[in-house]
């Protein structure tokens, strides 16, 4: 009979990170043209989770969706409402995030996959 094989305990979650973002958004449009006003609320979540290390390795994960709050009088650019003005957030729901990063060179992280790259201003 062929000895069972373990793998020992890997500590992806000893430092591991659940984050969570909420955002809700209000835009009125009000412009002196021949397109009706727009009224926007939307909501925004973004869900993430981070992997701690292991052996310099780790990984993270994050998604988001965008939701109209009430009714969509206004133009998202993609939900055909073009009789209204602009405002450009559109429903939608995506991944944001995902990489596999290594941290075992000194003073080096490298990431390998989809980021969010910010910049300032």
């Amino acid at each position: 009979m062929p000895k069972k094989r373990t793998f020992p305990y890997l500590p992806l979650t000893t430092s591991s990170a659940l984050g969570a973002a909420l955002l809700v958004r209000y835009e009125s449009v009000d412009q002196a043209n021949a397109l009706k006003d727009a009224n926007a609320a939307t909501l925004r979540l973004r869900l993430g989770y981070e992997t701690g290390q292991f052996h310099g390795f780790g990984a993270l994960v994050e998604a988001e969706t965008v939701t109209a709050l009430g009714g969509e009088n206004y133009n998202s650019t993609v939900n055909g409402k073009t009789a209204y003005a602009t405002v450009v957030d559109p429903e939608a729901t995506e991944i944001n995030q995902a990489y596999l990063s290594y941290a075992g060179l000194a003073d080096t992280t490298l990431k390998y996959g989809r980021q969010r790259i910010m910049t300032s201003r």
